[in-house]
Order: structure tokens, then sequence, then C-alpha cells
């Protein structure tokens, strides 16, 4: 493989792990309370403040912002 496949690979690679990562907390979500809506959900997941804290992160991750996978595999591309 290329130097270049390499570092598309890493970008995809790292761009599925956090989507994979995404919808797992949104699975989290969906067995404990039963529904994904935003206004059902609104004050009621307190107890997962955690969660919260990695829908943020995956969303900057995804986003593409440093340190993530997918900033470094778009400046090495």
């Amino acid at each position: 493989m290329t130097g270049g496949g390499r570092r598309r690979g890493l970008y995809v690679a790292a761009h599925g792990l956090v989507k994979a990562a995404l919808f797992a907390l949104t699975g989290v979500l969906l067995d404990r309370y039963g529904s994904l809506d935003e206004h059902a959900l609104y004050g009621r997941a307190r107890e997962l403040r955690p969660a919260g804290v990695l829908f943020t992160i995956g969303a900057l991750a995804l986003a593409g912002l440093p340190p993530f996978g997918t900033s470094l595999g778009k400046a090495l591309t």
C-alpha cells in the first residue's frame, strides 16, 4: 500500500470508529429511556453525565479537530 493509501486508511478507520462509538452511545440512551426524542430526554439523563461528555468528545473528533485520528488523517492526506 502506498503512503497515500495508508493515510486515507487512517482517516477512514478513525472516522468509522468515532461513528461506531456515537452509535453505541445512542444505543445506551435508547436502552435506558426507550426513546431518542430530544424533547422526551430533556433533563432525564443527569445520571449519565459521562455519556454526555463522550458524546461531546465524539462530536469534536468527528468534526476533525486535533488531536483525534480524523484530524491526523486529514493532515497527512
